[in-house]
């Protein structure tokens, strides 16, 4: 399968469209620009702005995987149940979704924007870029599903 953002053209809309979020807030299972957003949600909106038909995403508690680790796996199954996505183990490439390891099971994800950035929503800090390669996220990266065609 083709990756869906294999072309300057692509990858340039989702990084603008990565842009229009940044500084987004918080809150929890929510989904609009500039007033309020969650991690998966971010991914899902992201996705579908950019042009690649993500649908919707399910929302999640906030203890996703503290308490209830049955609620986190969530977000994979729903990953895993779309054939667009294609669970990889190479080199992550702009448009690929990461998912995050917290406790016991992938709780966070966020989106590749480069071959180093990814874009994710924070509790504390809302949206935001960071390095892959940072400890703290590097450490936590436990899978990476590529949006193909």
């Amino acid at each position: 399968m083709t990756p869906f953002f294999s072309t300057k053209e692509r990858i340039d809309t989702l990084v603008a469209v990565s842009n229009s979020w940044l500084g987004t807030p918080f809150i929890p299972n929510a989904a609009f620009k500039g007033r309020g957003v969650s991690c998966q949600k971010l991914a899902g909106a992201v996705y579908n702005e950019a042009g690649f038909p993500a649908g919707e995403i399910p929302e999640g508690p906030m203890n996703w995987g503290r308490a209830h680790k049955e609620n986190a796996s969530l977000i994979v199954k729903w990953i895993e149940q779309r054939p667009q996505f294609v669970l990889i183990d190479d080199a992550l490439l702009p448009g690929d979704l990461v998912g995050f390891k917290i406790g016991g099971c992938i709780q966070h994800v966020g989106i590749m924007i480069d071959n180093r950035k990814f874009i994710h929503c924070w509790q504390r800090n809302g949206v935001n870029i960071h390095d892959i390669n940072d400890a703290t996220f590097l450490t936590m990266l436990n899978r990476a599903w590529r949006p193909s065609e």
